[in-house]
């Protein structure tokens, strides 16, 4: 870098100064200096890399003539754990790679291998930069033995950055079908995450293809694939959720195997001819999930369908005894007395939630139509999840909607207080604790073993460990209550969704909802069941009756929100912790919540008086689906690798919902004004574009000229911000952060 005079005294040098200071970096005057070029560094000639066997015109050599081809007659060879732990140690900075001698690398082969990796997984651990790379043979060895779960796998993983790759420590994660079908060749399925610099957030697209390079980075690497520690890898697929991630699978293939072989024994896609949902199928096969180990018999039942909807979009049933064996899989409690009434699950080329029907005996599912998605050669019953008892969030969206459908603010602004006071309060009472944690569960409810802490007397005893748990815990709800208005609502149940297969419950019905008064409304409700925990009796249930609020998230649009009475159907009493939804009507609840089926999409249900809107029911909007674009061609994994790259460049998902709710607070009309019912459509397309391969482009009237303070858009400009005087600008300026201090002391023996 080069500095002019004015530069040089102004203050942002000065700045600059103190920053390079902070981090160890002096700066001296020198009157005279010399540049050196770097020399290139031996490692790539010691190592003996898997590559130069493989895909010897991928290798990276150093450059003809270099004095290390005379200087290094032998190379080491590393088994590919150890060589893959180090390249974590190096990639990260905490092993240097111009420091890396001979004398090291001869040392490291000598090791066995488990202890090799236990010291280099040390290093990354530690995240401590060793110069002296010897250094690192100090490190005292424990236990070797890893104990990993037959339903986990550690997984390796890399993050890709526009100019770096940073390995990362295998991680213990569950699996999925795939990797244990290929457990042999285990060490060769990679996941790969494309991120900006900091690995902090994910690439974003900019005007005038700047950021173009960076996404052609990407696309090499769909492409032509990644070589890791040696070892070449490439693009094999990508699950759902690791999609919308911007990651992937790649796979190291053999003389015998490749990525195309694999994707190939997936199953029949032959009749899907759109390219975001051929990609969407396989990564179907890539859900983490848990596989029983029973055989199970598979009928086919129909669907529900009226008026071009499909009102059990996504459920079937299982049997006592299945569900009683997934319970047991899962590690429940009281898994064959009590086994949880729902399941989302993977069988083949089929996909969703099973319910619970007690009618149905032995080994047995029903399947319906809109569950089969392709014809798979792996028939087991894959298990991700069992229902269970969360409690409901509010978001800032929720909120802007309740507020204008007429919910008082002073209402919601009383009850974020009330919970800042409590949990203050569940820091010196044991009783409040147990209440807010039992009460407050989190989806992998780690409230309840927090609980189970404070019950066996580690809070009494003020052990350091558990009271750094609690304050950990109140600090992250602080903030979120600060950055999301995260408001915890204990009337009321955040659980998966199912059908009435009694066809028992009144259905909606447009003729009476949707030209008729509140109190016409009110009579004529669309009913649900819902039988939840009863948090206060451990082992017993509670039936819920009355009007309540059934939401979906993200809810954006008036109609998201759908008021509805919950009453007692005993012929539904075997299912619990889920919302049953009705079969009858003329549209099914589940789309009229944001668009939602029943293929395990989570739903609010509010039965706190103080939330039922004045303004009941309005119309739902329409969430038709725009005809994807469709190929004759064969699909192939280069199709699947562009679209990956044109979904990370057009990715708007975001933008539109912070476009929304800049608009709903400023505007007079909230969320009914026109700008945010448009965005409200666009942000349904944004949704669907991972599978329709459409997508959403936001106008540049859509984007907002101004944001409100509690949006924290600290990068604008001060004319582009201003004061809030709505709930939710109301609602950040109560909360003060938190801040969080780790408890030190010597625990009380017991």
């Amino acid at each position: 870098m080069i500095f002019d005079t004015t530069v040089m005294t102004g203050p942002k040098f000065k700045d600059f100064s103190d920053a390079l200071t902070d981090h160890g970096v002096a700066i001296e005057n020198l009157d005279e200096y010399t540049i050196q070029d770097m020399a290139p560094s031996p490692l790539w000639s010691l190592l003996q890399e898997e590559i130069s066997g493989t895909h010897p015109h991928l290798e990276s050599t150093p450059s003809k003539g270099s004095v290390f081809e005379d200087l290094f007659a032998g190379q080491f060879h590393l088994s590919f754990p150890v060589r893959y732990q180090l390249e974590a140690c190096l990639s990260n900075g905490y092993l240097k790679e111009h420091n890396i001698t001979s004398d090291f690398l001869e040392k490291l082969t000598a090791m066995e291998s488990n202890r090799a990796v236990y010291i280099l997984e040390k290093v990354v651990d530690k995240q401590h930069v060793y110069y002296d790379p010897m250094e690192i043979f100090g490190i005292r060895i424990k236990d070797l033995v890893k104990k990993v779960p037959s339903y986990c796998t550690l997984q390796r993983s890399v993050v890709i950055t526009p100019t770096m790759m940073h390995v990362a420590s295998p991680n213990m994660e569950t699996s999925n079908r795939i990797i244990r079908k290929h457990a042999a060749d285990g060490d060769r399925f990679i996941r790969v995450k494309f991120s900006d610099e900091k690995t902090e957030g994910q690439l974003r697209n900019m005007p005038n293809g700047r950021a173009e390079a960076a996404f052609d980075r990407v696309r090499r690497a769909m492409k032509y694939g990644i070589v890791v520690a040696g070892r070449y890898y490439e693009f094999l697929a990508f699950g759902n959720s690791q999609f919308r991630e911007h990651g992937a699978y790649f796979y190291a293939p053999t003389s015998s195997k490749s990525a195309d072989d694999i994707r190939i024994s997936l199953g029949n896609f032959d009749h899907i001819k759109t390219v975001a949902k051929f990609g969407a199928r396989l990564g179907q096969c890539f859900s983490t999930t848990r596989a029983m180990r029973d055989n199970v018999k598979v009928i086919t039942i129909p669907d529900i369908t009226r008026n071009d909807y499909t009102f059990t979009d996504g459920v079937g049933k299982i049997s006592q005894f299945l569900a009683q064996m997934a319970a047991q899989e899962l590690g429940l409690a009281r898994a064959f007395d009590d086994p949880p009434s729902l399941f989302q699950f993977r069988l083949g080329g089929c996909k969703g939630v099973l319910a619970l029907d007690p009618k149905i005996t032995g080994p047995e599912v029903h399947i319906r139509p809109s569950q089969m998605k392709f014809v798979a050669p792996y028939t087991g019953l894959e298990i991700i999840r069992s229902s269970s008892l969360a409690t409901p969030f509010f978001n800032r969206q929720i909120i802007v909607v309740l507020s204008y459908l007429g919910v008082p603010d002073s209402v919601v602004i009383r009850k974020q207080q009330e919970m800042i006071n409590d949990y203050e309060t569940a820091m010196v009472d044991e009783g409040v604790a147990l209440q807010k944690l039992r009460k407050h569960i989190d989806m992998n409810q780690t409230t309840l073993t927090i609980a189970g802490m404070v019950l066996d007397g580690f809070m009494k005893s003020q052990d350091p460990f558990v009271m750094s748990l609690l304050k950990l815990w109140r600090t992250c709800t602080i903030k979120n209550l600060k950055e999301k208005a995260r408001i915890a609502i204990d009337d009321g149940a955040f659980v998966l969704g199912c059908v009435d297969e009694t066809a028992t419950l009144q259905g909606h019905m447009n003729d009476v909802q949707l030209c008729a008064t509140n109190e016409e409304k009110l009579a004529t409700l669309p009913e649900i069941f819902l039988q939840v925990d009863d948090t206060s009796r451990k082992g017993h249930y509670k039936i819920i009756t009355g009007v309540c609020v059934l939401a979906r998230n993200p809810s954006l649009h008036p109609g998201d929100l759908r008021v509805v009475r919950a009453v007692d159907v005993p012929g539904l009493h075997h299912l619990k912790n889920v919302v049953v939804l009705p079969q009858n009507g003329d549209r099914d609840l589940a789309n009229m919540c944001s668009g939602g089926d029943l293929d395990g999409d989570d739903y609010m249900v509010l039965w706190d008086p103080d939330l039922i809107p004045e303004t009941i029911n309005m119309p739902a909007m329409d969430f038709t689906a725009e005809k994807p674009v469709e190929t004759d061609d064969p699909i192939t994994a280069a199709h699947i690798g562009e679209f990956f790259v044109n979904y990370m460049k057009n990715d708007t998902l975001g933008q539109i919902a912070h476009a929304h709710l800049a608009h709903a607070d400023l505007q007079a009309d909230g969320i009914n004004d026109d700008k945010c019912l448009a965005l409200a459509e666009l942000h349904s397309k944004a949704v669907d574009f991972p599978k329709s391969g459409l997508p959403a482009e936001m106008a540049r009237e859509l984007r907002p000229h101004k944001y409100p303070h509690f949006m924290e858009k600290k990068h604008l400009p001060e004319n582009k911000i201003y004061h809030s005087r709505k709930v939710l600008g109301i609602l950040y300026d109560q909360v003060q952060l938190a801040d969080f201090k780790v408890s030190r002391g010597r625990t009380k023996c017991m």
